[in-house]
Parts: structure tokens; sequence; C-alpha cells
């Protein structure tokens, strides 16, 4: 069984419309998704930032008992060189809290089989990922994190989804799809819609566009890398879903056996 855990809805969403996913259960905040078509593979999403990340990771590994973990969103760029839509399988996850020297790392793939990676693997680059207590939004900030971190993008969630996983005893990888290049600067309304729901995110964009009609082409703009960063990370957890994991693997060639007793 393999659980990917996401922040928001969307960031997953053509993943989700792909595999026909439906609401199986929802705990609170945290949405746990199913499908027919990849039964082995469930989708939770719980939220953005570190405590709502690992509410959903616990509440994922109670309920499943996966075999591995997939943290996946979009990220941040804090190196020169990516793209948007570019797919990053993060070997290292760092976190600005947590140790004397407001740092700490860790590996996520330790464990996770070599074939399987290789298997999975297509145009996707390996890297490092930070993870950080609010949203990184401009340049500026970007460029001072790579700076100061030996990372290629930055999210708030994946070190506390591996990190909890970890703490379970339960293997985990980061998928991050490149929303905006370090050079980029998110508009503001992004930080004001991490968290909020439906209605208040309709509420919050029109005040925004009403009282800024100058932001709307650059709103214009990242509705079309969203939907760029969306694809790329859809197809990339297509592949994860559709690679069957060794030990779902084995246990089919098990019921395969017995079936021809």
């Amino acid at each position: 069984m393999i659980v990917i855990v996401a922040a928001i809805k969307d960031e997953v969403a053509g993943f989700l419309a792909k595999g026909d996913y439906r609401e199986s259960a929802r705990q609170g905040a945290v949405s746990h998704r199913v499908s027919d078509r990849w039964p082995d593979v469930t989708v939770t999403i719980g939220g953005a930032g570190r405590d709502r990340a690992e509410a959903a990771t616990r509440e994922a590994l109670k309920r499943y008992e996966p075999d591995l973990v997939v943290s996946a969103g979009f990220a941040g760029g804090v190196a020169p060189g990516f793209l948007v839509g570019d797919i990053v399988l993060c070997d290292k996850v760092w976190a600005t809290e947590g140790t004397q020297d407001g740092d700490e790392s860790h590996n996520p793939v330790e464990g996770v089989p070599e074939r399987w990676l290789h298997e999975i693997s297509g145009s996707q680059r390996r890297g490092e990922c930070l993870s950080v207590t609010e949203l990184a939004a401009t340049s500026d900030v970007k460029q001072a994190l790579g700076a100061k971190f030996p990372v290629d993008v930055v999210d708030m969630e994946s070190y506390w989804v591996t990190e909890t996983a970890a703490r379970a005893g339960v293997r985990s990888i980061v998928i991050r799809a490149v929303l905006d290049p370090v050079e980029r600067s998110l508009p503001g309304l992004v930080t004001g819609l991490l968290g909020a729901g439906t209605t208040a995110r309709w509420i919050r964009g029109l005040t925004y566009v009403a009282t800024r009609p100058w932001s709307v082409p650059d709103l214009l703009t990242l509705a079309r890398e969203t939907a760029v960063a969306r694809g790329a990370l859809g197809r990339m957890l297509e592949t994860i879903a559709s690679t069957p994991w060794p030990q779902t693997e084995a246990i089919a060639a098990m019921r395969s056996a017995d079936a021809g007793r």
C-alpha cells in the first residue's frame, strides 16, 4: 500500500481526476481518497504547514498501514536552473527548526528499493528540499534560503511528512513540482489563500482583484503555471501508481501461484 500525502487538493487534482478518486473518509480537516483504478494507492489531503502535515500523516499511517508514504505537491525553486513544472525527487529533506542550530535533515529515500526508484525515474531531477514554517513567496527570500541551505526547492510539508513516517518505521519519498522558480515572486494573494476554505478563497480572491486590478496579468500567469505544475505532478504520480511496489508485486505473485494450485 502506498499513501500519497498532499497539502492542497489543487496540487494533485490532475492525478485525482485521472484515477477517478473519491473521498472515502474525513477526519476533521483531513480528507482520504481512494480509487478503483489504483486500489493500492490512496491519497490523503491535510492542509499546509507542519502541524497539518504531521496530523494528516499520522492519520494516514493509522488508517492504511502503508509500505510507502509519498509527500507530493508544489515547491518553489531556491537554486537557479529550474523551470515551472520540473519534477524533483528529493534525496534529502531539511527543516528550519528542530535543533540548536535551527535546522535538521534526514534522508527519506533510505530503504526504498533502488530498482523501484529506477522504474519510476523519468525526466525528474534528484535534489534536496527544505521545509519552512512560512510560505517563501518572494525571490529575495528564496535566494536567501538557497544561500544558507544546500537545497534546490522549498516547501512547507515534506520534512514533517517524511519525519512522521520515519518515526513509525515507514519508508518515504518526496516528489515536488516546481511552481515558482527562484527568479519569480508569487502574488501576495497566494499567502492569504493558504488553508482557506472554498468560500473564503473566493471572497479573498475577489477582494484582492477588486483592490489591485493591476495584479490580474500576474494572476493569469500564475494560473497557467499552476496548470503546468499540476499536470507534471499528476503524470509523475500516475507513474508511481502504475509501478508495482515490490511488496505488492510479491503478494500478487503469491496469489497467482496459489490460484494455480
